[in-house]
């Protein structure tokens, strides 16, 4: 437990509690480090609302492709 004396000791803790690298808490940190509590569930919506979007349009991609290729039989 020496590795875990000094100034960044909580985060050598969190590190090795969560398994992850520093390089993986450095860019969380930076990416969601400046946001309050209610910025960080809004960006995790949008996140969830983007998915459920591109859900949709991969549906729609996928009738617009079954489609054609049911006029093209037809004709």
């Amino acid at each position: 437990m020496d590795e875990l004396r000094g100034p960044d000791a909580s985060i050598r803790e969190a590190e090795q509690r969560l398994a992850i690298t520093d390089h993986i808490f450095y860019r969380w940190s930076t990416r969601y480090g400046s946001f309050k509590d209610d910025g960080v569930d809004r960006l995790q919506f949008l996140e969830q609302e983007n998915a459920r979007l591109r859900g949709i349009i991969a549906l729609q991609a996928l009738d617009i492709s079954m489609l054609k290729s049911v006029n093209e039989g037809r004709l």
